[in-house]
């Protein structure tokens, strides 16, 4: 595959993936390529290179006679995933106490402007891609952007309900700025401990509202 191929499936893929990922795909959902190819104005190869990858995920599934259609969330996949991310994060955040600067400082705080945006106008799409922003900077700071990179790869199930829980309106967003906000004070005062248990801290309770998620979108689950 010449590296233009390669920019053109990478460009679907990332497209289709963050529209199951957002549930502008639902769960169940048809996919097919002569749709995908329209509604995004892509070429017919990336588009079935794309499906493929995205099935390697987990995100879609092929049903033979019938078509490919968008996965159901299975949280049994979602808790491995934050029990991948709590174990990771552990490790990251006191790396990233250690390397960040001024001017990262001055980086994440921005995106924390971005959330109160997002929130002020009520933007979902926006408040998860901020929120997924913060996390994939402090990676960067800490020297390690390509272990984002798979994170993302393995975690798309929690990746999925944490979107459900952000658009979920009984579940407070301000939680989850104030916990930003106290993840970055104490990066600015260079207090590992702190960051630690405040970054175990958010992470934690992210799928203790799983009944509530599930009861809201019983269809979006496959072993709830």
């Amino acid at each position: 595959m010449t590296r233009e191929a390669e920019s053109l499936t990478a460009q679907a893929y990332n497209i289709i993936r963050t529209e199951i990922i957002v549930a502008d795909f639902r769960p169940g959902e048809k996919l097919t390529i002569n749709r995908l190819m329209e509604k995004f104005d892509l070429s017919r190869t990336p588009v079935r290179e794309a499906l493929v990858r995205l099935q390697d995920e987990g995100l879609v599934h092929a049903v033979p006679q019938s078509g490919t259609f968008v996965s159901r969330i299975d949280l049994h996949m979602a808790a491995a995933a934050l029990y991948i991310r709590e174990t990771v994060e552990r490790r990251v955040t006191s790396e990233l106490c250690e390397k960040a600067t001024e001017e990262d400082i001055t980086r994440l705080r921005a995106i924390l402007r971005e959330t109160d945006d997002a929130v002020a106008n009520q933007d979902f799409v926006a408040f998860y891609k901020a929120d997924n922003g913060f996390h994939e900077l402090t990676y960067a700071i800490a020297g390690h952007p390509e272990v984002f990179k798979w994170i993302s790869d393995v975690t798309t199930p929690l990746d999925r309900f944490r979107y459900l829980r952000t658009i979920t309106e009984e579940l407070p967003w301000k939680r989850t700025q104030n916990e930003h906000r106290v993840i970055v004070n104490a990066i600015a005062a260079h207090d590992a401990s702190k960051v630690v248990d405040s970054v175990m801290d958010h992470l934690d309770p992210m799928l203790n509202d799983r009944e509530k998620i599930v009861s809201r979108f019983p269809q979006y689950f496959e072993n709830a």
